[in-house]
């Protein structure tokens, strides 16, 4: 598929879902749609960035993402949704939309806001894990006291039963601070994405639009940059998915927050 009719495309999308929001369903009803957005604002941020060389595009977009997960997290708490399977922290990636877009204060929201308990029926133990390392991470950045990173690494491995995991890697590497098997581990990681997406363009259909702007820029890559960031690491190597334009600067966003705005609105029309 040609990125610039993935854009007009992504763009249709997102605009009839927003509209979609408009009816305030309740969380339980609005998740799906909350998680498909936070997906079509990330490809629509990769679209800018590889056919305009919008940076500044590819950040606001990123962001939205992450507004979108914020969002549903937040009233999902207000409206007591606590057993959707949505809340998974591996469901969504509005959590590393926020981290690679370098707005550290939206990341750490995120994970504020997440329910830390794993269950089992709503995702695999070492995605939960691996996230959890994350949002740890970035609340230690903000001055927050979390358990030992040591503890979650643990838990990591014990919850892989001896598969070796470059994400397991990345997570060791962060923890104590070397820089070159923080390299190593993401090149492995990114390798292994870029060969699954390589593949998947043989059987994803053109109806699924979102997958193929993601196909060709890996956020997770990008966050995991950040993330090294936060954790003093000097990276100076380049990685498959993660074009060097996409290594955003740390700063506090200055977008919009649209679905702040559409509450306000939907709370004007009552």
């Amino acid at each position: 598929m040609d990125l610039r009719d993935a854009h007009l495309r992504l763009v249709d999308e997102i605009r009839e879902q927003m509209f979609f929001l408009t009816a305030a369903y309740p969380m339980t009803e609005s998740g799906a749609t909350l998680e498909s957005l936070s997906e079509l604002f990330e490809a629509l941020g990769i679209c800018h960035l590889l056919t305009r060389l919008e940076a500044g595009q590819f950040r606001e977009n990123l962001l939205r993402s992450g507004h979108a997960r914020r969002y549903y997290l937040r009233k999902s708490r207000e409206q007591h949704n606590l057993g959707d399977h949505r809340l998974a922290l591996s469901r969504c990636d509005g959590f590393l939309a926020a981290l690679a877009a370098g707005d550290i204060a939206l990341a750490f929201d995120i994970a504020s806001l997440s329910v830390e308990e794993w269950h089992p029926a709503w995702e695999y133990e070492d995605d939960f894990c691996f996230f959890l390392f994350l949002h740890d991470l970035v609340r230690r950045s903000r001055g927050v006291e979390t358990p030992s990173p040591l503890a979650v690494i643990d838990r990591f491995h014990k919850a892989l039963e001896g598969q070796a995991a470059p994400r397991l890697e990345v997570c060791r590497a962060l923890s104590s601070g070397d820089a070159g098997n923080f390299a190593d581990a993401l090149a492995a990681l990114m390798e292994a994405k870029q060969e699954e997406s390589d593949g998947r363009r043989i059987v994803v259909p053109d109806t699924d639009v979102a997958f193929w702007p993601r196909s060709f820029v890996s956020v997770e890559g990008l966050a995991l940059l950040k993330a090294a960031e936060l954790a003093n690491l000097p990276v100076d190597r380049e990685f498959p998915l993660c074009p060097p334009d996409g290594r955003l600067c740390t700063q506090e966003s200055s977008s919009e927050d649209l679905f702040a705005s559409l509450e306000e609105a939907l709370a004007a029309d009552r």
